[in-house]
């Protein structure tokens, strides 16, 4: 019982080294939007392509789009090297997780499109499929990538503004955090106010209203502690934005 024991574990070590050995080799996290090891898009078309991804990045919602072609899957499922792309590269913010990597191999003619967990709501599975189907499907087949690329990042552009205040960390109708902390330092000022009258004029109720000052402070920063922060830029540049394997993926 030791001896097959002690084999298994050794099988399993030798096949975790295999699988290692063969997988698909996964870069480091790019300082490029557009990343095309296949030499399909020109240098025009990547440029064109980033500027419209940055401008989706530059508005309100911070939402990264990361796009990657590979020449081969090497055998692998298209679903298994996307997901482990996403984790490795940790696309999108940390706070509200709201990345997309839209990963194409050319040899198996496959893609995929891999959403962030913050934007799953936004980007449900149907709707990507959606967008495979009526355009990368179709554009691909003619072997016209650029423009399939162009319409479904312009795609993605408009429905993730659209639904921007639904997204995880920035609530409809929340206060920004600058309006936030002008309201709080407002209330402890009158607070200090109603302390220096109620002790100058000795009169026992005025304690009444302080302590209920101080509730309505407590209140209004526990609501807004945290407000905006989907904004920051420090939790975009270094990455750290979750993928649970939501999107979909299609062949061509």
């Amino acid at each position: 019982m030791v001896y097959s024991a002690m084999t298994k574990r050794l099988f399993c070590a030798l096949l975790f080294v295999v699988v290692n050995v063969f997988a698909i080799n996964i870069p480091n996290r790019p300082d490029s939007r557009v990343i095309d090891q296949t030499n399909t898009l020109s240098s025009q078309q990547q440029q064109v392509l980033r500027s419209a991804l940055n401008e989706i990045y530059n508005t309100e919602s911070h939402t990264e789009i990361q796009v990657l072609m590979v020449p081969s899957l090497d055998n692998e499922p298209i679903e298994d090297v996307s997901l482990r792309i996403a984790r490795k590269w940790q696309i999108g913010q940390k706070n509200t997780n709201n990345g997309v990597i839209i990963l194409i191999a050319l040899k198996e003619r496959k893609y995929r499109i891999e959403v962030g967990y913050g934007l799953e709501g936004v980007l449900p599975d149907g709707y990507i499929g959606n967008l495979e189907r009526d355009i990368m499907m179709p554009y691909f087949a003619r072997n016209d990538f650029f423009n399939g690329l162009k319409l479904v990042i312009s795609n993605l552009g408009q429905e993730i503004a659209r639904d921007y205040k639904h997204l995880p960390g920035r609530p409809a109708g929340q206060i920004p955090t600058k309006n936030a902390i002008i309201y709080v330092l407002l209330g402890i000022g009158i607070f200090v106010i109603i302390v220096i009258l109620a002790l100058a004029s000795g009169s026992p109720g005025r304690i009444a209203d302080i302590l209920w000052l101080i509730l309505n402070i407590i209140t209004l920063a526990s609501l807004f502690r945290g407000g905006g922060g989907g904004n920051n830029r420090d939790d975009d540049t270094g990455g750290g934005g979750d993928f649970g394997g939501g999107g979909s993926q299609g062949k061509w």
